[in-house]
């Protein structure tokens, strides 16, 4: 603001343009607004889980003196998250605040159980179900919020001689 602008280099042209004289020496002043910071991007990124950080960073350059600071834009854990790129526009460019989300998807787990046979009148076994494809080194033991499946079927000691599906239900794990 109050800066001093120097008039310079005006003419005057047309058919009465010799009836007057042109001041160049006036000087006045000015106030220059800052300018909006443009060609930044911040978007949304999606990412499958494999146990390292995800980060979402803003995309072009920032003009000279201005600054970025994010909130919530690095995590390693499935979710969705709101991320925020609060850019500070220094002298010259003003604030700035962008949105994206981050997300990071679960992986798929495949959960399976033998096949089992038994004598009619015996009771079924115990169904032991594997659970397979955990990423980072994990394993059921060391994943976050895991519980196991289960595996049941309709059968009895008192169904007939024949097959009887046996069935997966349940289990969880955050990732």
């Amino acid at each position: 603001n109050g800066k001093t602008v120097h008039v310079t280099g005006i003419t005057l042209a047309g058919a009465a343009a010799g009836n007057y004289t042109v001041n160049t020496s006036a000087t006045s002043t000015a106030d220059i607004e800052k300018a909006n910071i443009t060609g930044i991007t911040f978007n949304n990124l999606t990412q499958t889980f494999d146990g390292t950080p995800r980060e979402i960073y803003i995309s072009g350059t920032l003009p000279s003196g201005a600054s970025v600071s994010y909130t919530d834009n690095t995590h390693t854990n499935a979710g969705t998250y709101n991320a925020t790129a609060n850019i500070s526009g220094g002298t010259n460019f003003n604030n700035k605040t962008l949105n994206a989300t981050l997300t990071i998807d679960k992986v798929n787990l495949t959960a399976t159980v033998q096949d089992y046979s038994r004598t009619y009148g015996e009771e079924n076994p115990v169904f032991a179900v594997e659970v397979s494809g955990f990423v980072n080194g994990e394993a059921a033991s060391s994943a976050l919020g895991y519980s196991a499946p289960t595996a049941s079927t309709t059968a009895t000691a008192a169904t007939g001689v024949g097959t009887a599906e046996i069935s997966i239900t349940g289990g969880t794990a955050d990732n």
